[in-house]
């Protein structure tokens, strides 16, 4: 499981256009060419949070694709 927080500067709802959400609108692809699986995501607008399930080998494989 990966939890991520963000500031309102970064977030999505303030910019859907922007590059924060065209990075995350891609973020299923990324995992998948590195070998990876988000199983499934939530999201707590207000609070800037969102949490993903995620299918991988290891911590670090996961680590690399968010921190990509």
């Amino acid at each position: 499981m990966v939890e991520l927080e963000h500031r309102a500067e970064s977030c999505i709802a303030g910019d859907p256009a922007g590059i924060h959400a065209r990075s995350f609108a891609q973020l299923t692809d990324y995992a998948s060419e590195n070998g990876l699986e988000i199983l499934g995501g939530w999201l707590f607008p207000v609070g800037h949070r969102m949490w993903f399930i995620v299918d991988a080998e290891n911590g670090h494989d996961v680590q690399q694709l968010f921190f990509d």
